[in-house]
């Protein structure tokens, strides 16, 4: 998945800021935001490959985001989710025409989330 298009949603910035310029590093375009809404109006200028985002955010979960995010781009191909959440009893999420890849414990092992995006 190198230079992949990566966006990373959190209402944390410090972890949302820090975890797109470690993707940078790795060689991936990767960009952030910590509003929901945002990512959803940076879609519309930019097609994302992935998107990894926070499950519980204050104005839109990540599922009530990505399900919007499908139901605005019906013609668009949809971007790969990876979740991420710090509730150790979450389950991967079935949103219809989204291909959830894995579900991350906060905080995210970056070597951990690095193989998966090789694999």
């Amino acid at each position: 998945m190198k230079r992949s298009t990566i966006l990373v949603v959190d209402d944390e910035e410090m972890l949302a800021s820090t975890l797109a310029e470690l993707l940078c590093l790795e060689g991936f375009n990767a960009s952030f935001c910590e509003d929901p809404l945002v990512a959803l109006k940076m879609k519309e200028s930019t097609s994302y490959d992935l998107v990894i985002s926070d499950m519980a955010m204050p104005k839109l979960t990540g599922i009530e985001m990505m399900e919007r995010w499908g139901k605005e781009s019906r013609d668009a191909k949809m971007p790969s989710v990876i979740f991420v959440t710090g509730h150790i009893d979450t389950q991967i999420p079935i949103i219809d025409n989204v291909n959830v890849i894995a579900l991350l414990l906060k905080p995210v092992n970056v070597g951990d989330l690095l193989r998966l995006l090789e694999s």
